[in-house]
């Protein structure tokens, strides 16, 4: 009977849970594609074929559980956790931004786990890196320059309630900021401005931060504005 144990122990092993957060984390660079329909320009590209390699071990219906409150506010075009609807030039889905507050405690093991954090620095230097930095300086470009933000947010507005939207007027903003990927700036830019307009910018800022505090820390130290100090 003693060496009851070990035999179960495979069985043991194979039923235990997997946790889909981690295992992204750990498996992200040898994921496929899951979205035929867009060019696979992985581990490069921006958000979008991101989430198509990404969904291929979290779902959106994983990501809605783990968090413990629906993703988007009611309405908008993927406001359902069942799949985002990508092609629409109209409308967007607008964070709820009790959600957003939740990222990192379910989506960022590493916070807690040092030693998740050295085994996963591969897959940030090769998936995460240039789309975070390049997420950081749009940000930065939008929060300093308000007069060229609310010219953009006009313009965005403008489009998406045309008679007919131009599906390719985020190509107005490839120089918008200097990075070097003008293709991931131009979406990055669009999609911080949904933020604004959603609502969301405050609460996404602090996951984009502790992502690379955690991961990119000597970058960000170099190109984060100083912090304001709060009157004595």
């Amino acid at each position: 009977m003693r060496w009851l144990p070990v035999l179960l122990l495979p069985s043991l092993l194979a039923a235990a849970p997997v946790d889909p957060v981690r295992q992204t984390w750990t498996h992200l660079t040898a994921t496929t594609n899951q979205c035929p329909e867009v060019f696979d320009y992985f581990p490069g590209g921006g958000l979008r074929i991101l989430y198509c390699h990404a969904k291929q071990d979290l779902a959106i219906s994983q990501v809605a559980e783990l968090a413990g409150v629906p993703i988007w506010v009611a309405g908008g075009p993927h406001g359902k956790a069942t799949g985002l609807d990508l092609t629409n030039h109209r409308e967007f889905g607008h964070y709820n931004p009790a959600f957003v507050t939740k990222i990192v405690g379910f989506a960022l093991p590493a916070a807690k786990d040092t030693r998740f954090r050295e085994q996963t620095q591969s897959t940030y230097d090769t998936v995460l890196q240039s789309r975070a930095r390049i997420a950081w300086v749009a940000h930065e470009r939008l929060a300093i320059d308000s007069r060229s933000r609310q010219t953009e947010l006009e313009a965005y507005k403008a489009n998406m309630k045309a008679a007919e939207p131009d599906p390719y007027f985020v190509e107005r903003w490839y120089d918008y900021v200097e990075t070097p990927d003008g293709n991931v700036a131009k979406t990055l830019v669009a999609w911080w401005l949904r933020r604004y307009m959603d609502g969301t910018e405050d609460e996404w800022v602090p996951v984009l931060r502790r992502t690379m505090e955690l991961y990119d820390g000597a970058w960000l130290a170099q190109h984060e504005r100083p912090r304001e100090k709060p009157p004595q």
